[in-house]
């Protein structure tokens, strides 16, 4: 944190900055939350972070830090510097469905709870898991507020459960054994 310049509590978008992203929202709340304990963290590249940065500006949101893409062996480090991960997604129904939320579990195999703005599937897992926080897409700034107001000790198992889902379903050597099984059944069976 101190490396970058955070304070505060620390939310974090990593990944693209483009328009399926949704990210006029995330510029919305920091405008919301302009003056709370709120820092906005925003890494990655795309089409859209250019406009986003101007936009930032122009609002005066010195509650947003925008960084270029990091090393994949940095990122861990990286989203050890925020509080919570923001998996965030424009509104369409298309999104609903079909979805591979690989945002959700990097902020998971890290041990950063999530808020997520991704309904259906994703959102029912994040629900289910229990490893965060499912809001409307309107609603980052209430679910901000929400994880604020939950216990420390229940922000840190809500971490400790998306990790634990993570290393017990996507993990890749458990994928790969179960894959083994299944190939193995198919071909004695």
């Amino acid at each position: 944190r101190g490396d970058l310049g955070l304070k505060g509590s620390v939310a974090i978008y990593a990944g693209a900055h483009g328009p399926a992203n949704g990210l006029d929202g995330l510029l919305d709340t920091a405008a919301e939350l302009r003056g709370s304990e709120w820092t906005f963290l925003l890494v990655g590249q795309g089409i859209e972070k250019a406009r986003l940065m101007r936009r930032a500006e122009h609002e005066c949101l010195t509650n947003v830090v925008f960084l270029d893409p990091v090393p994949k062996a940095d990122v861990y480090n990286l989203l050890q510097a925020a509080d919570v991960g923001l998996h965030l997604l424009a509104e369409a129904s298309l999104f609903q469905f079909g979805i591979s939320p690989n945002k959700l579990l990097d902020y998971w195999a890290c041990k950063l709870p999530v808020l997520t703005n991704v309904g259906g599937s994703t959102g029912d897992l994040v629900e289910t898991v229990g490893g965060g926080m499912a809001i409307t897409h309107d609603g980052i700034a209430d679910g901000l507020r929400g994880f604020l107001s939950c216990n420390p000790n229940e922000r840190l198992r809500m971490a400790d459960r998306g990790r634990a889902w993570v290393l017990e379903n996507r993990n890749r050597t458990e994928m790969t054994r179960r894959l083994q099984v299944l190939l193995d059944e198919l071909v004695t069976g």
